[in-house]
């Protein structure tokens, strides 16, 4: 168990030289006490001693063991087998020694095979990723300077259909009458009205000419009936006319073969003509008037005039070449106005799918991208070859556990490496032999007064008690498991600086742990002072008269035996009671 104590400079040399001045003083005064006569004076207590300066330590004195240094435990993880053994137990090596040696053929062989098998599957790799790489790189770039095929495609297509939009959106907004098909028209309508005007003109310069009373009649009876007529429905006029047409044709041909076929012609035209007049009833009337009126004129032309019935059927003929004219520019020009509207619904509807499809081409080489890159991604993941290279580094170790050197110089303390055995598991252990130590113990109860940086002093019974300066590296958070009973021990490792030969392995150690210290201060055993509380106390002090006088201090470092005091009324050889008193008076306190 440590023990603590106070330390005094010179503490063996200072005891001896009050011990004879007590004695001295002792020798001299009893003559004086005995016969009743003189004064106690200053210099004849003996319970008393002269205050002065000095250096106060606070220690804890330990005990252990001398120990070497580190000891380094050489293991290895190799199939290699040992072929020799160069050191042995008890023999002392130096750094970079080779301890043993093994056969590392194979092993050697198996690690450069392994670095050629990674450099081709690198090169594989890289020239993978590098090939990806340039054709991500190239998508991209086409994607992001329009140099995509299918991009500038999709968006050219986009143009041609949006000129045609413009140019159909101009057609709509555009005069019909611009159209040529329909000027030409215009121009063949005009013709055919000069056409009918010239054909009128002729008939009333014939009917002026020879028109008789009965003829004006009939002619004035076909006007009017004509007129009734072609006041009609073209659809009316068209279905009249067409069954009357083929009920004429079948006649003719009836008349020129009367076969069956004939005959059933003629019967369905005039069935045809019949659900006709039915469908019209009120126009049948204006039909037959009109076809009475006719065949009255006719007969009045044939017998009066066939040249005014050709006139007359001029002006019919251009009327009709006229109205038909008419009626197909009409009609041209509403198909001329829905061709355009549908003109720009289809040029509408091309564009819109054009841009479309470029949104489409868009995406698709966007995708192609997303997918390059997910696959550079793959393969730049296929780059890392840790897995590899920390197998390689793994043989390596085995290789390099396998050359067994000395990593410090020092003594081989234990050797487990057989020839013929392979080199793995424990061994060697060599101990460093450069530093010393003292492995000592602390009990619980001053461990916490330990502390690392401590400066210690270290004997040993070997070094005749020789003082060694060292220090506190290290204490043990987890008590010793053989602590004495109801005091656990802590482990403590005391650096010896300054060794050298005198100390040995093994040997005892007794470590003085300066945890504390004081220079050049004033202290007094702990009975010479009365502590009040507060870090103050008194003292006694005998004056040159013997008188003794209490002198208020103030306390600090405290040992085992001694107290720091300091106060202004102190001073180097003031004589002071080695134990408090409360008698002030000037004999001896028993």
């Amino acid at each position: 168990m440590a023990v603590m104590r106070f330390q005094k400079k010179h503490a063996g040399k200072a005891r001896a030289f009050r011990l004879y001045v007590s004695i001295l003083v002792f020798l001299l005064i009893t003559p004086m006490l005995l016969s009743g006569c003189g004064k106690v004076t200053q210099q004849t207590r003996p319970d008393s001693f002269l205050l002065s300066k000095g250096d106060l330590e606070k220690t804890v004195v330990l005990t252990g063991k001398i120990a070497g240094g580190a000891e380094i435990v050489i293991a290895g993880q190799s199939d290699c087998k040992i072929t020799k053994v160069n050191y042995l137990r008890g023999e002392r090596v130096v750094a970079g020694a080779a301890l043993a040696e093994c056969d590392t053929s194979a092993l050697e062989l198996q690690i450069r095979a392994s670095q050629l098998e990674l450099e081709k599957n690198k090169k594989s790799a890289q020239f993978t990723y590098d090939e990806c790489q340039t054709r991500y790189e190239k998508a991209l770039a086409d994607f992001e300077s329009g140099k995509n095929e299918q991009i500038r495609q999709a968006q050219a297509e986009v143009d041609k259909t949006y000129r045609d939009l413009v140019q159909a959106k101009n057609n709509e907004n555009s005069n019909p009458e611009d159209d040529l098909t329909i000027k030409s028209m215009r121009e063949e309508l005009v013709t055919l009205a000069s056409s009918l005007e010239k054909a009128k003109k002729d008939l009333e310069n014939a009917e002026h000419s020879v028109a008789s009373e009965e003829y004006v009649a009939a002619l004035t009876r076909f006007d009017s009936a004509r007129n009734a007529w072609l006041g009609l429905s073209d659809e009316i006029i068209q279905e009249f006319a067409s069954a009357d047409a083929e009920l004429e044709d079948a006649k003719k041909a009836y008349s020129k073969n009367s076969d069956a076929g004939n005959e059933k012609r003629l019967i369905n035209a005039a069935l045809e003509m019949d659900k006709v007049i039915a469908k019209f009833p009120d126009e049948s009337k204006l039909w037959d008037e009109y076809r009475a009126s006719e065949t009255a004129l006719k007969t009045l032309k044939d017998k009066e005039n066939a040249d005014l019935e050709e006139l007359r059927e001029a002006v019919y003929s251009a009327q009709r070449a006229y109205d038909l004219a008419n009626d197909k520019l009409q009609a041209e020009l509403q198909n001329l106005e829905s061709s355009q509207k549908a003109g720009v619904e289809a040029a509408t509807y091309n564009y819109e799918q054009a841009v479309l499809a470029l949104e489409s081409a868009k995406q698709t080489a966007l995708k192609e991208i997303d997918s390059l890159k997910s696959e550079l991604k793959r393969y730049e993941l296929n780059l890392d070859f840790k897995a590899e290279e920390l197998d390689i580094a793994r043989q390596k170790k085995m290789l390099e556990d396998a050359n067994l050197v000395a990593p410090i110089s020092g003594i081989v303390v234990e050797c487990n490496a057989e020839v013929g055995n392979t080199a793995s598991g424990k061994l060697f252990v060599i101990q460093d032999s450069s530093n010393f130590y003292a492995s000592c113990r602390v009990s619980e109860y001053d461990v916490e007064n330990i502390a690392i940086g401590q400066k210690v002093r270290i004997t040993s019974n070997v070094s005749d008690e020789r003082e060694f300066q060292a220090e506190v590296v290290f204490i043990s958070p987890v008590a010793l498991e053989t602590s004495v009973e109801n005091a656990s021990e802590f482990e403590v490792l005391i650096r010896i600086n300054d060794s050298d030969d005198a100390l040995k392995l093994g040997a005892s150690a007794r470590a003085q742990v300066i945890v504390d210290k004081r220079q050049s201060v004033y202290f007094v055993p702990i009975e010479a002072v009365e502590q009040l509380g507060d870090g103050r106390g008194l003292i006694c002090v005998i004056d040159e008269e013997g008188s003794i006088t209490q002198v208020e201090v103030q306390t600090g470092l405290e040992t085992d035996y001694s107290i720091e005091i300091a106060s202004d009324d102190l001073r180097d050889g003031m004589l002071v009671l080695k134990a408090f008193s409360e008698d002030d008076g000037t004999g001896v306190n028993e």
